[in-house]
């Protein structure tokens, strides 16, 4: 039985980590390695340039934490957001072929939450979906899988900022000889992580804090 973590979320905890070059330089190793990676809207956000970046479109919070990370990075870190993917396909085995993105297939800004209603589903997966049978996703930080007709969505949570109530990181594993997936949730270090945010003066410390501890609110 061959079992895999895929980081579906790429650097979904870029947002709040105090160390955001040594998240992006465990992915570039990752990458190097084979590892399937794509683009989420905080690592577009954050490789934009300051000139091009539009704040409209994102909360203060996001603004500025990212604005933290655009200055803590170095100038490959950036290219490397920048170049990543926006979908990426893997062999799930005896599971088929799954279909990796952030939010939406078409935009890494769309969230397919997992009560959203199945025309509008269908609308936002086009025929993006059409020669898979599992589409990986993120975007919304929560665990769950919805079966449609010859698709299966999975979502396997937030490592970085959880949002259902659970403080603790999540992510699956595929069993690619079943065409399986399983959640899990594992604490980590998470007082060492708030410690560092207030260290470093991170832009809404508190807040950053609030939402590790109590898994999404704040």
């Amino acid at each position: 039985m061959r079992r895999h973590a895929g980081a579906v979320e790429t650097l979904d905890g870029l947002l709040e980590s105090p160390d955001p070059e040594a998240v992006v330089d465990i992915l570039k190793d990752a990458a190097g390695k084979g590892a399937a990676l794509v683009q989420g809207n905080h690592d577009e956000g954050v490789a934009t340039p300051p000139e091009e970046f539009d704040s409209m479109w994102w909360s203060p919070v996001a603004t500025d934490t990212m604005r933290y990370s655009r200055q803590r990075l170095r100038p490959d870190q950036l290219d490397f957001l920048k170049g990543l993917p926006a979908t990426a396909a893997i062999d799930l085995g005896a599971g088929g072929r799954a279909l990796l993105c952030h939010g939406a297939p078409q935009s890494n800004h769309e969230y397919l939450w997992p009560d959203l209603p199945e025309k509008a589903l269908r609308t936002l997966l086009g025929d993006a979906t059409r020669e898979f049978d599992y589409l990986l996703v993120g975007h919304s930080h929560l665990q769950f899988t919805r079966r449609l007709p010859n698709l299966t969505i999975v979502n396997p949570g937030s490592v970085g900022q959880p949002r259902d109530g659970n403080p603790n990181a999540a992510y699956a594993l595929i069993d690619t000889d079943e065409g399986s997936f399983s959640f899990h949730r594992v604490k980590y270090a998470l007082e060492k992580t708030a410690h560092k945010i207030r260290e470093r003066a991170m832009p809404h410390a508190e807040r950053l804090v609030r939402v590790l501890r109590s898994g999404g609110g704040g």
